[in-house]
């Protein structure tokens, strides 16, 4: 889906990330995203605190996808992991995996970048309860102006083949075939296929999936729904 540079635009969804505040939560998110804009510009969020939040997203001063805020922002909850320099416009397939205290990011399937985080800094729970935002930031909105195309999370530290797995896959979902090795796992996974206002959890659908709206309306609705909307 294309995201407008309207703050009002974003998808709303139920939280992705179990345990935030545990030392030893191990955790995935991996997703496709089409940089048109090389300003701050956050992919996905919660929280709206400076010490307690949760933000991934492009930073202008790294030139990366590399710069996280989980926890306490104010203290060494910010963490920059760049290591590449990826102003070209375009699409990547950006990976953030979580093991215990231990982050690593990965750019199209490569590792961009480590750091290992202070546990007196992890966000609160409360993060991992409520919804995230897909598209928009929390303190500071600067919300993303690109596409994102097939996003998933996993409660597994994807390991290094994994994620090398995914690249090769060409589209990021190697999960869906039996011989990959985390598929049990798969929290959650969107594929932005939906028309409408709506996003759909691919990981539990069924008849009666529940669809997670995207926030959009205003004067903005007509041009969201009708223009931006497509095959993913």
């Amino acid at each position: 889906w294309d995201f407008t540079t309207s703050d009002s635009v974003y998808v709303d969804i139920p939280s992705p990330s179990p345990n935030t505040n545990s030392p030893t939560t191990k955790w995935t998110m991996n997703m496709w995203v089409n940089l048109k804009s090389t300003s701050h510009e956050a992919i996905i969020t919660t929280g709206t605190s400076s010490s307690d939040r949760i933000d991934f997203r492009y930073h202008q001063g790294t030139d990366d996808f590399g710069y996280l805020e989980y926890g306490d922002a104010t203290s060494s909850g910010a963490y920059s992991m760049a290591n590449y320099d990826t102003t070209a416009s375009g699409w990547y397939m950006v990976t953030w995996v979580r093991d215990g205290l231990n982050w690593t990011h990965y750019i199209d399937g490569s590792a961009g970048g480590t750091h290992t985080a202070t546990a007196s800094t992890l966000p609160s729970d409360s993060l991992a309860d409520g919804n995230w935002k897909i598209g928009q930031g929390g303190y500071t909105p600067e919300s993303w102006t690109g596409d994102i195309d097939e996003m998933s999370f996993w409660n597994e530290a994807l390991s290094s083949s994994d994620v090398t797995a995914l690249y090769a896959s060409s589209n990021g979902i190697a999960y869906t075939d039996s011989t990959f090795p985390k598929k049990s796992n798969i929290i959650a996974h969107y594929d932005f296929e939906q028309t409408g206002s709506t996003l759909e959890n691919q990981a539990e659908a069924t008849t009666t999936t529940p669809v997670y709206s995207w926030r959009n309306f205003g004067d903005l609705q007509e041009d969201v729904v009708g223009q931006q909307f497509g095959s993913g």
